[in-house]
Parts: structure tokens; sequence; C-alpha cells
């Protein structure tokens, strides 16, 4: 499918539904999902982003790309060490993109070698048919799954179940990630919930591609799973240079293994229960917490420590937006969880 990457960064393995189907807006998506359609059957349009919204997040991007360029470092290393040349990066579209271009890139500058990277679905599993075509060209003992951050850590317990369902014998079932305070994720470039700068921006750093669905009504026998390009959004498209300017920070680093205390995957059990609220409206970490900002209606920010230099551009978009922001002590591992108002997302 077209993105706004180069071909040489990922292959993604979707169906391109542009021009064929049109994206609804929410409230036409909550409409139908009331009247029993699935909701990721539905392509949705991308929430509109102002220049404001983009200036904050852009004042913080050379600072925090910096320590972004680390953590794909210790991670592609981690990644590199056990599975050399065999490895095919299969990233979630679309938080995992630029995450697997990144390490892309790093073990072919440091390693010289080029290793394949895919860009698939997880909507009720993983794409069936792509993971097919994957396994066709390069069998499964390389295969790694790769994402951007864990929240609650949903993604890591759906490609486990998703590969032991299916089944795919011999994939690891395992995920790479650059931030996971939970502990479920097998490779980690951190263990601490840190700020990802790309993480507040959505499509416009996601190589304009959309969410993904699954729909019969559009779904032929051996398609992938369908999205759309988003051309409207090509004047704010940062994707290629976001990727460009934390490759730029390479040649700076040392990579080396770290370890930090982190949480459970409990943890936003015992936070939605300390606060009264369903966790479906609880979105943990500081990259999930960003994307909710952007994409819902929120009661309330918690953060761990107001001066966090993390939390900044967090905080900063959170006032933006109106959203009020409370200091939170209790909270452990998460350095701020977003409390929503409704449960529909973008």
């Amino acid at each position: 499918m077209r993105s706004s990457y180069s071909k040489e960064d990922v292959t993604l393995l979707l169906k391109d539904m542009t021009g064929l189907v049109q994206p609804v807006s929410m409230e036409e998506r909550k409409r139908r999902v009331e009247q029993g359609e699935y909701v990721r059957s539905i392509i949705i349009e991308e929430y509109e982003i102002t220049k404001e919204y983009i200036d904050i997040v852009n004042s913080y991007m050379d600072e925090f790309s910096k320590s972004m360029a680390k953590y794909v470092g210790i991670l592609a290393e981690k990644l590199y060490a056990v599975k050399g040349d065999k490895l095919v990066l299969v990233d979630i579209v679309r938080a995992g993109i630029p995450i697997g271009i990144l390490v892309k890139r790093y073990i072919k500058k440091y390693y010289h070698v080029d290793i394949p990277h895919y860009g698939i679905s997880l909507v009720k599993g993983l794409d069936k048919e792509a993971m097919e075509y994957i396994i066709s060209k390069h069998g499964t003992s390389g295969i790694q799954f790769i994402d951007g951050w864990t929240g609650k850590g949903t993604v890591a317990k759906e490609i486990a179940k998703s590969v032991e369902d299916l089944p795919f014998l011999g994939v690891d079932p395992s995920l790479a990630v650059l931030s996971d305070c939970i502990g479920v994720s097998k490779y980690v470039g951190t263990s601490e919930d840190v700020y990802i700068p790309n993480a507040p921006l959505n499509a416009s750093v996601t190589g304009l591609v959309s969410i993904t669905v699954l729909n019969e009504a559009y779904k032929g026998e051996g398609d992938f799973h369908a999205a759309i390009y988003l051309e409207n959004l090509e004047e704010i498209d940062q994707s290629k240079q976001f990727v460009d300017l934390v490759s730029s920070h390479f040649a700076k680093i040392k990579s080396v293994r770290e370890e930090y205390f982190h949480a459970d995957d409990k943890e936003i059990d015992r936070i939605a229960e300390r606060i009264g609220r369903d966790k479906k409206l609880l979105n943990p970490g500081i990259n999930e917490a960003a994307r909710a900002v952007l994409r819902r209606t929120l009661e309330k920010l918690l953060v761990s420590d107001k001066k966090d230099k993390d939390l900044k551009c967090l905080i900063e978009l959170a006032e933006y937006k109106g959203i009020p922001v409370v200091e939170d002590k209790t909270l452990c591992g998460y350095k701020a969880v977003s409390v929503a108002n409704d449960n529909y997302m973008r």
C-alpha cells in the first residue's frame, strides 16, 4: 500500500481502499456501531490537528528525538543479538511503523544488513493473509513483532493469542517496543514510562496511513486488511522528516543495557479501582495518554510529577486542550494516565 515513506523503509501489507471508501465522522461511526456494525470495520476521519497543536509538539521534538534514538539503539542491539541476519521486523500499523523503520535503519548503519520490514494490521487478531505472505518469503524463525510502546498490554496479548489460535507454528509471539513500564514485552528500549515524541501526532508521523479495518464488504479472498492513504493531510505530514531526525542522532549514541523499576500488567486495574472508573476509559503511559489527548474527550490527565521533563509536552498539550492536569503521586511505573469521559476513540 502507498504511504509517504520510501519503499526502502517499509512494505505495508494492506489493501489500499483510497478513493473507494470515504472516512466517516466520529458521530457517524458511533451511530453505526450502535446499530450493530463492528467498530474496526469503519474508517474514520482523522482528527484535525491545529497549527498551534503541532507547534507545541515540535517544540519538544529535537530534545526528545535524541533520547528516542538511544532507546531505538538499545532495542535494535537486543533484537540483532538474538536473531541476527535472519531478523524480519513485523510492525503493528500504525504506531509501530516509524519504530520499525528506525530499528531497520540502525541495524543497517552499524551491521550493514538490510533487514526486511513489513507493516501489518491487528484487527480481531493478526492479518492471516499478511502473515502467510511474510512466512512464504522469509520463513518463521526471524519474525519479530514490533510496536511503539505499551499501554495496557493489549497488543502483546492479542499477538500472543493470535499466533496460538491461527496457528503460525514456529513464529515467536513476543513483542518489541521502545517503552514498556509494565513488563509485558520481551524486548524493550527502556522499561521506564518515557515520552516518545511522535505519539501525539497520529497519521502525520505514520506515513499518512489511516487506521486499519476489517470489513467483509470489501475484503475479497486472499486480501489483506484495509486502509486508505490520507492525501488531505500531506501539508502537515512529518513522517519522513521525523525518522530522518531520529536517525541523525544514531552516530552520537552508545547503546547500553538499562533496567528500570516497572509496574506490572495489573497496575491499570489498581488505578481504575482506586479512582472509581472503568479501565476502558483509561489510557496509561505517557504515549497512550498523548494520543488520548488528541482523540478522546478527557475528564482529566493524571501525572506522577508535573516537573518531570518527560511530561512537559504532554502537560502543555493537555493545557492547550483545556484538560485538567492532576498530580497523582501514587502512580507506580506509569508517569501519566488519561481519564476519558466517553469510550469512543478516533
